[in-house]
């Protein structure tokens, strides 16, 4: 199996190095990890520009690059840099939690999606922010067991939190959590520096409860976005639909 790992935290981080390790026996590893720090990048690539790359001696792997790009944008390099077929995308460990609102936002998550993009199915792994040891400790048995079981697919990635604190380890199979939140900032004089707030449900099954409550949440995302519930409803009133547009472009 070949492997590429990448990650939003910058090819120094920690992080990296962790999923590296996590890795090693599992297949042959790639890396392609952003020179300089890519969080909040969301699925973001570079359509403008060159995209600079140097290889880096990194233990356990293949080969190596850091690229001065973001998350996406090493994925879809990949492509380029490495004469080999990917069948498996990992990318962190990232330092912080990708729960609830994050998806939308995370690099860490970009760069599986982009895998999906490109036919390749991948795991996401976040963890505590401040402590990476439980990711340390157990990424290689979760990694291990998500491929035993055979839950990877094309049509969505696999989204791996883990807790903040864990006294007894467990998986929960969660979906992604709806938190209270709301857009803060302090002002200082032409300057807005961004706060965050987010408040949580009493959902007991979604990614926010597992990583609150001590438990590895893996959450699959889907690629398509579609809300066929709404689809099926909108189709239905098509004609409806059609005739008011046309009346409202008279």
């Amino acid at each position: 199996m070949n492997i590429l790992i990448t990650n939003d935290d910058s090819i120094k981080a920690d992080g990296l190095q962790i999923l590296i390790e996590a890795a090693k026996d599992l297949g042959n590893v790639y890396v392609v990890a952003p020179t300089y720090p890519q969080s909040g990048m969301s699925s973001a690539m570079t359509v403008r520009g060159p995209l600079v790359y140097e290889p880096i001696k990194l233990a356990h792997t293949k080969e190596a690059y850091a690229l001065q790009g973001t998350p996406a944008d090493c994925v879809r390099a990949a492509f380029s840099l490495f004469d080999v077929a990917f069948d498996l995308v990992l990318s962190g460990v990232n330092q912080g939690a990708n729960i609830s609102s994050d998806v939308y936002h995370s690099g860490t998550l970009g760069a599986v999606f982009e895998g999906l993009i490109l036919g390749i199915p991948g795991i996401a792994v976040s963890a505590n922010y401040y402590d990476l040891s439980l990711a340390k400790r157990y990424t290689k048995a979760v990694i291990k067991t998500i491929l035993d079981h055979q839950l990877l697919s094309v049509d969505y990635a696999l989204n791996v939190n883990f807790p903040e604190t864990m006294t007894t380890p467990n998986i929960m199979i969660t979906h992604q959590g709806r938190a209270i939140e709301k857009a803060l900032f302090d002002k200082d004089d032409n300057t807005l520096i961004p706060k965050f707030y987010r408040g949580l449900t009493n959902d007991k099954t979604s990614d926010l409860y597992a990583y609150y409550n001590e438990y590895i949440s893996i959450t699959p995302i889907k690629f398509d976005k579609t809300d066929y519930e709404k689809l099926t409803e909108f189709s239905n009133q098509l004609d409806v639909i059609n005739h008011d547009f046309k009346a409202n472009n008279d």
